[in-house]
């Protein structure tokens, strides 16, 4: 039987259809979709998912690849229009107007990559019916992932340091990477799986193995949206640079013929349709092509080269014997381990709360410094000081009770201890001091020797003490102390009270075990921290309080990297060795940037570097690079260090 429609009924499946078309296919706009990345990252609106944000977008710059960064609060119906993929960095708070909108644009063709949380909208889409969250049960459990091998033109894994992930229970999905620990054992978690509308991604994507997440990700685009596998991969074309890096000295000369070679079969392979080869094969050339420029650089001798490890166990995954053994192989001469922090330290402290894993791993000043004295790596102890983040609840709880914490300008509470408050001074002073005292360590080494802040101290103790000190009477507070007539008087008081630990503790030494060395890490942004968190490092250099300073230069930008360390050369004028730190991990450099820094810190004159921080990135990609030529020789801890023990 034949159902005829009336007119009026024809008239009105047309206008559904039309209605249907409009909801389920992104809007022609030609304005909108010309003006559309092909990529867009969505963000959560806190300031503390942000990062996640920043790190796809570092990754996606370096692939050369059009992005733009939006809240998921501005994911509204047509705003993804033009847009072929949609990165959800870590959104775990979705709003439901965005939500409907990326199951519209799924549906319509586009693809979402989602990384931890996993909005329930999207779950069935990507083939997955939920996700079980597991907090790593030992360090470097969620190491890296590794992948598959049909994931074609991925490199073989990818470095995280993941502290908990997320593992999806797939139903249409496929696995194409499991997560890795730090010993190479496959733990058989699923951490990357795919279907066609889409990939997740167990955990945020993090810093480091820049070079690696820069050709997974191509990768995963290739195989999402094979159609676009030319605009995803040409461009890593564009990382061969035809002759070497002035800086070297070596102008005009050819990155070798094995890179050559390599680049036109990958190039080869693009034109005959396989971009997981040409992806596979650009990544050896780059490898190829870096390896030369690495060798061409000459090491320099007498050189203090060091690393940052702020785990007080070392490397995940590693014993401090095979961590400090393989950085002496690298060509490096010292550590600074970050033993202690203002209310916690991982060793038999007298003076402060000991962590509980001290009775489980014992303590780890010892197990550094019996490793570093076989390797021959001098050992330079780094304390937090101040910040009660890690401190436990019954000591943080105490210095609340005492009224030792420090005051935001608004009166809230700053989980920091006030550094104008003299049992505080004494404290943060005698826990450095044991340090030197119990173990033959080569320097103590000062962090977080600061305020938080602009915004702190404005504590009750700070208004009574200031006033005693200068005489001046405070008739607003804390206005007159910021904005008004004191203001200047303030703030000279205020960097005094951080001056008087630096001064306290360089005295002290002295007198316990002369010869050790008194360092800090400072702002790289000299004068202007002096008002701001009311460090005075050029002042701590003037009166002989320092032996060494590492300004923490951590920047990806090479230009403002020489810019800072010209400008601190100035400031410190010879007094003292200068050593500025270069930002590996944070915010996060390829071994290429780790390198070039290296060589512009030593055309200007500095007298050595501190990599932050000693990781699983670092060990594996940055101290190879730099062993290939800039630490080819052997600059023993005894070269560039003063003991007297």
């Amino acid at each position: 039987m034949t159902h005829r429609c009336t007119p009026a009924a024809h008239l009105l499946s047309i206008v559904t259809a039309f209605a249907t078309a409009l909801l389920l296919t992104p809007a022609r706009d030609s304005h909108a979709a010309s003006n559309a990345p092909l990529i867009r990252i969505i963000r959560a609106g806190s300031s503390q998912t942000e990062r996640f944000a920043r790190e796809w977008s570092r990754v996606l710059e370096a692939a050369r690849l059009p992005r733009d960064v939006v809240t998921a609060g501005d994911v509204r119906v047509g705003s993804l229009d033009g847009v072929r993929v949609a990165v959800l960095a870590h959104t775990p708070d979705l709003p439901p107007a965005a939500g409907r909108e990326l199951v519209r644009f799924v549906r319509a063709g586009g693809k979402v990559i989602v990384c931890y949380s996993l909005p329930s909208t999207l779950a069935g889409l990507l083939g997955i019916e939920g996700s079980t969250w597991r907090q790593e049960r030992e360090p470097g459990e969620y190491s890296a992932i590794r992948f598959e091998r049909s994931f074609a033109g991925s490199p073989e894994r990818v470095l995280q340091g993941s502290w908990n992930v997320n593992v999806p229970r797939a139903t249409s999905a496929q696995a194409i990477g499991y997560w890795e620990r730090a010993s190479g054992e496959d733990t058989g978690l699923p951490a990357v799986t795919v279907n066609a509308n889409g990939a997740f991604i167990g955990h945020v994507l993090l810093p480091g193995d820049r070079d690696a997440k820069v050709q997974f990700v191509r990768a995963l685009l290739c195989r999402l949206l094979p159609g676009l596998s030319k605009t995803w991969v040409e461009p890593a074309f564009d990382e061969l640079p035809p002759a070497m890096p002035s800086a070297v000295g070596v102008n005009d000369q050819p990155y070798g013929s094995e890179s050559s070679n390599l680049a036109a079969a990958a190039k080869r392979a693009l034109d005959a349709g396989s971009p997981g080869d040409a992806l596979a094969l650009a990544s050896q050339a780059r490898r190829a092509s870096l390896s030369v420029y690495y060798a061409s650089v000459p090491p320099k001798p007498d050189e203090f080269r060091a690393v940052w490890c702020h785990s007080a166990f070392g490397v995940p995954g590693l014993t401090w014997d095979e961590a400090l053994r393989r950085l002496s192989d690298q060509g490096f001469n010292a550590v600074l381990p970050n033993m202690l922090w203002g209310g916690l330290a991982y060793y038999p402290s007298d003076i402060l709360p000991v962590a509980a894993e001290v009775s489980e791993r014992g303590d780890q000043i010892q197990e550094c410094l019996d490793a570093a004295r076989r390797h021959g790596i001098a050992v330079h102890v780094w304390k937090v000081n101040w910040g009660l983040s890690t401190a436990p609840d019954s000591f943080v709880a105490r210095m609340r009770a005492e009224k030792r914490l420090q005051r935001h300008r608004d009166g809230s509470e700053r989980l920091w201890l006030c550094p104008s408050d003299p049992r505080n001074l004494e404290l943060e002073t005698e826990s450095m001091v044991e340090v030197v005292r119990r173990y033959p360590v080569d320097g103590i080494h000062f962090d977080y020797i600061r305020y938080p802040d602009s915004d702190s101290c404005f504590c009750d103790g700070c208004l009574e003490r200031f006033q005693r000190a200068t005489g001046k009477l405070v008739r607003k507070w804390p206005a007159d102390a910021t904005t008004g007539s004191l203001a200047a008087a303030f703030a000279d008081w205020r960097r005094n009270q951080i001056t008087a630990l630096v001064r306290a503790v360089n005295q002290r030494v002295r007198e316990a075990r002369p010869g050790v060395q008194v360092s800090a890490a400072v702002f790289a942004d000299y004068p202007t921290c002096r008002d701001t968190v009311g460090q005075d490092w050029a002042a701590w250099i003037q009166e002989g309080y320092l032996d060494f300073v590492c300004p923490m230069d951590y920047t990806d930008n090479d230009a403002r990297f020489r810019r800072l360390v010209e400008a601190q050369l100035g400031t410190v004028g010879g007094r003292v060795p200068l050593y500025p730190g270069i930002g590996a991990s944070a915010p996060g450099l390829t071994s290429e940037q780790v390198v070039r820094q290296v060589v512009t810190l030593r055309e200007l004159g500095a007298q050595g570097f501190v990599l932050f921080n000693y990781d699983a990135d670092v060990l594996s990609n940055h101290l190879p690079a730099l062993r290939l030529g800039a630490t080819s020789d052997s600059s023993s801890a005894a070269d560039t260090t003063r003991t007297d023990r």
